[in-house]
């Protein structure tokens, strides 16, 4: 009401008086930009409404897009985050064929991203860094300057990046005994040199007597997520699977400031880590 009352004074006497909470000394050159969009709300209000409706929850849409690799991945957040529109989660399932580039998925990507932008909507990509095509499409997306929000390189993939062998082994085998296979076969397998989901997914078709199709996708993902949920941490480390992480970044979007994210952070192009600006 004071900014209303403000503007018509400044209107009518052709006066320009400095905001009230400017003249008491409460913000910092260039906060209020970032704040409402506009040093003077209302002299601008496209681009304040956006910034207004964020600080009284009023917003509606996606807070965040999500990026994620492929089927495994997608349905392990999926059964963490049954509902995700509700809590502001846009999934994108990219189905592994960045690494391919089928259907132009890059340049989908990139539109997708500069989308996001143009929305003030953070954006979080999943990918595996094992994949030179992968690691070759993000780069080029964050020297652009096109990814405000959150990147999970999975080193070298989603499964090992937060699972140990062992553990993969455990759950594989638990599948198999939801199936009334014997688990004996894939716990007594030979695992050593498996490294990766890939080589892992290719041992277990081998060992298995339930002789699957595949390993991987909704099933694969249900089952890591379960049992991440109930073994929070890394059985070698100890320390917070990366899973955990990802999933805090999607949920706090909601609640966090978009142009100071922009403004304060941005990413390093060989280590994909957040950076604050100097």
């Amino acid at each position: 009401m004071a900014e209303v009352l403000r503007l018509a004074f400044e209107d009518i006497h052709k006066l320009s008086w400095p905001e009230e909470d400017h003249a008491f000394g409460q913000w910092m050159q260039g906060e209020r930009t970032v704040a409402y969009g506009s040093e003077r709300p209302l002299a601008n209000d496209l681009h304040s409404r956006p910034h207004l409706a964020f600080h009284f929850g009023l917003f509606t849409g996606s807070a965040v897009r999500w990026y994620v690799e492929g089927d495994t991945e997608y349905y392990a957040i999926l059964s963490v985050i049954p509902k995700p529109a509700k809590s502001g989660v846009e999934l994108v399932n990219l189905r592994g064929n960045l690494a391919t580039g089928k259907d132009n998925i890059a340049l989908k990507l990139r539109d997708g991203l500069i989308e996001d932008c143009s929305l003030r909507r953070f954006s979080i990509i999943s990918f595996d860094t094992d994949v030179d095509a992968n690691v070759k499409a993000i780069r080029q997306q964050v020297t652009q300057g096109n990814v405000v929000g959150y990147i999970a390189a999975h080193s070298p993939d989603f499964e090992f990046d937060n699972f140990t062998c062992e553990e993969l082994v455990e759950i594989a085998a638990r599948i198999d005994e939801t199936y009334d296979f014997s688990g004996a076969s894939v716990h007594d397998a030979n695992w050593a040199g498996v490294t990766c989901g890939s080589q892992f997914e290719q041992r277990y078709l081998e060992v298995s007597d339930r002789r699957p199709a595949g390993l991987k996708g909704k099933e694969w993902g249900i089952a890591l997520a379960e049992y991440a949920g109930s073994h929070p941490k890394r059985m070698d480390t100890q320390i917070e699977r990366p899973f955990w992480r990802e999933i805090r970044a999607a949920l706090q979007a909601r609640t966090a400031h978009y142009n100071l994210q922009r403004k304060d952070y941005y990413f390093d192009p060989v280590t994909f880590e957040a950076v604050r600006r100097a």
